[in-house]
């Protein structure tokens, strides 16, 4: 038994659409940083105006930390066939592992992409002075409230029923 079989192809997909982006934002910020001065602007008031300014340096913050919390995410989305492994003196069924799994992995793999979206704009925006959309910030809050409240609420309505189905699902052997 793989601890990689219930990941998906579309997990893969996800994940490779997320490593160009951080590949993207290396990319960038090598071509690019010869060229910038050397304080590049940080913060913008609401009227377009800048409020202060950071070494350009702090690029390779956001590649960085979409990095790391892609690596961790991705080495976590295998976590829970590892549980079942050391769960295995337990009769638990096959459906409850796969939902349980897939749903983990599909989490895992989302939550990073939308990370490093919303970093790859930001390092746009501090490259070429742009200011920064209050319209995409709100919509990146959405979409990440979103992803950490109704993902988790959606996985425990399903997980209940195949709970109550499977009331032996937690005998031991």
């Amino acid at each position: 038994m793989s601890i990689l079989r219930d990941i998906k192809f579309y997990h893969y997909i996800i994940l490779f659409v997320n490593i160009i982006i951080i590949a993207f934002m290396y990319i960038l910020i090598s071509v690019k940083y010869a060229s910038l001065p050397d304080e590049i602007p940080n913060k913008y008031d609401f009227n377009g105006e800048i409020k202060s300014y950071t070494g350009k340096a702090v690029l390779y913050v956001f590649p960085v930390v979409s990095t790391f919390i892609t690596a961790l995410l991705t080495v976590l989305s295998i976590i829970p066939n590892l549980v079942w492994k050391v769960l295995e003196k337990y009769d638990i069924v096959n459906d409850l592992k796969s939902y349980v799994t897939r749903s983990w992995a599909s989490y895992a793999v989302s939550l990073p992409l939308c990370i490093s979206i919303f970093l790859s704009y930001i390092l746009i925006c501090m490259i070429y002075s742009i200011r920064v959309s209050i319209i995409f910030i709100l919509l990146y809050a959405l979409v990440m409230v979103l992803l950490n409240t109704l993902i988790p609420i959606l996985f425990i309505v399903k997980l209940i029923p195949l709970l109550k189905r499977d009331t032996k699902a937690w005998s031991y052997k």
